[in-house]
This record gives structure tokens, C-alpha cells and sequence, in this order.
């Protein structure tokens, strides 16, 4: 049991360290000109929707940023993640 979740938070801390590393490694590398690539990005996903409900009212919405350097980093530490042995 313990191993299952060690090697589950070693995941969502891998991948948090690859989004946050790409977002900033990505935008300064748009001022570099020949790395500027790794800075392209997308962005998608729902525009805000209000519903009210009189006493309640809630907004959804969900929008998905990425740049190339991120994708690469989330997929170096998938890969990562795969080889790493946990022993106890």
C-alpha cells in the first residue's frame, strides 16, 4: 500500500514540476530566437458558462494552455517515471 502511494504522489509531483518548468522555460524562450519554438503554444476548452439560479448562481468553464516545452517535459517524465524502482 505503501508503495502504490509513494509512487503516485512521485507522479503528480513529476508531472507538476514538468508544467510548471515548460510554462517558464517556455515563455522565456519566446525572447530567444532561435529556441522561440518551444514557446508555441494552444490554448482550449469552454468558455465560462453562468447558470442562475436565483439564491445560487455558479460558473463553469475550463481552458487548457500548453506550449511545446511542456509537452515535451510532461513526456520526458512519464518517461522517467516508468524506470524509476521503488524499493522498501
Amino acid at each position: 500500500m505503501k508503495k502504490k502511494l509513494l509512487r503516485t504522489i512521485l507522479l503528480i509531483v513529476i508531472l507538476l514540476l514538468a508544467i510548471v518548468l515548460g510554462k517558464v522555460g517556455g515563455d522565456s524562450a519566446l525572447t530567444i530566437p532561435w529556441v522561440s519554438f518551444l514557446g508555441a503554444g494552444a490554448s482550449f476548452g469552454l468558455e465560462p458558462t453562468v447558470v442562475d439560479l436565483y439564491i445560487l448562481k455558479f460558473t463553469f468553464g475550463l481552458t487548457v494552455n500548453i506550449n511545446v516545452l511542456q509537452a515535451i517535459l510532461i513526456l520526458v517524465g512519464i518517461l522517467l517515471y516508468s524506470h524509476i524502482k521503488i524499493h522498501e
